[in-house]
């Protein structure tokens, strides 16, 4: 899982990624844009303009949802206390 995309979802940041390794994993249409791994320079360009010309309620909205999902799945606070519970039993 990429560790620079979840640093940047921690921030609220919605993300352009393309679907490899476990990038789906935390990537989806909740938080950004999940592109296919054989992406052309056309599709990345649209998909570009696309977070540009989100209106400020629609970013402001995904950013909202970017944060949650990191905290949800890659938040550190929350995964080392189920990692701890899973050692300790």
């Amino acid at each position: 899982v990429p560790v620079s995309i979840m640093e940047a979802m921690s921030f609220g940041i919605p993300c352009v990624a393309t679907n490899v390794g476990g990038t789906s994993e935390i990537v989806d249409d909740s938080c950004g844009f999940l592109l296919n791994s054989t992406i052309d320079s056309n599709e990345l360009s649209n998909t570009i303009e696309k977070v540009i010309n989100l209106s400020n309620t629609e970013y402001c909205l995904l950013r909202e949802q970017t944060r949650c999902k990191w905290l949800e799945n890659s938040s550190a606070k929350k995964n080392y206390s189920i990692w701890g519970s899973f050692l300790t039993k």
